[in-house]
């Protein structure tokens, strides 16, 4: 067992993750646009970012199926 206060956070982001059926790759992928996009003032298109990114990862888990 580690104290590594890094180690913790991603074993509660897995855990969160887990617990409402996302993978984790896609809410780190959201995030990273998230975080090109937090300070510029006009964030003209994030939401396309995000939408290609979430229907990127819907078409991959239907293909699985």
């Amino acid at each position: 067992m580690t104290n590594d206060p890094a180690h913790h956070d991603d074993r509660l982001f897995e855990q969160v993750c887990a617990k409402h059926s996302v993978k984790p790759e896609v809410v780190s992928e959201l995030l990273k646009i998230e975080r090109e996009y937090q300070l510029q003032n006009k964030r003209h298109g994030i939401y396309d970012r995000l939408r290609e990114c979430i229907q990127g990862s819907v078409q991959v888990e239907e293909r699985r199926d």
